[in-house]
């Protein structure tokens, strides 16, 4: 468990540097464009079955006006399927991991 704890710690500070000093930068220097490029990359090099894990913890870890916005880029039968497998899928994922 401590090996966990000290993982945990050393991500979220990984995390924070992320948020404060990538995210800036890619700002000032990545077009709309080129950032929705990731994304799109990310689904198309993510195994299929790992994209709802990927997508729940996205959505763990935003605001209400965040996951609204996150939701509403989707299209609408990606939503429903989010909404219907995706989401209890998640959260029997995250219960089985955390206990």
């Amino acid at each position: 468990m401590a090996a966990l704890s000290e993982h945990r710690a050393v991500l979220l500070a990984h995390l924070d540097d992320e948020e404060t000093t990538l995210l800036p930068l890619a700002a000032k220097h990545i077009t709309q464009q080129e950032w929705a490029s990731l994304g799109d990359h990310l689904v198309n090099n993510t195994p299929k079955l790992t994209l709802p894990t990927l997508f729940g913890a996205v959505l763990e870890d935003v605001n209400p006006a965040e996951r609204a916005i996150v939701l509403s880029g989707l299209a609408t039968p990606v939503r429903v399927i989010w909404h219907v497998i995706g989401r209890p899928r998640y959260a029997r994922h995250i219960r089985r991991v955390r206990g």
